[in-house]
């Protein structure tokens, strides 16, 4: 699978914020940004934060790791969606 590096390194301990932000590029601050736009829009519960949205991602990309099973990557995008919506 393409996402086994990053998987890897993401359950190593790997601080992906830390070396994106010392290239320049604010991982969090982007995700904070979408997700406030989100949650202004209705389109995102105003009780989700960053580390929730993170989690979810991280969780997505275990549940896909070493699989070519498009079904459950689709079905995991498909539940962090709707569990992300406000209700």
């Amino acid at each position: 699978s393409t996402l086994f590096p990053y998987t890897t390194l993401f359950r190593s301990g790997f601080d992906f914020d830390a070396v994106a932000l010392s290239e320049g590029v604010d991982i969090m601050g982007t995700l904070r940004g979408l997700l406030a736009r989100a949650q202004q829009a209705g389109a995102v519960s105003g009780d989700i934060d960053t580390s929730d949205v993170k989690a979810l991602i991280a969780g997505c990309l275990a549940r896909v790791s070493g699989t070519a099973d498009t079904a459950a990557r689709d079905r995991m995008i498909r539940i962090a969606c709707q569990g992300l919506r406000s209700l």
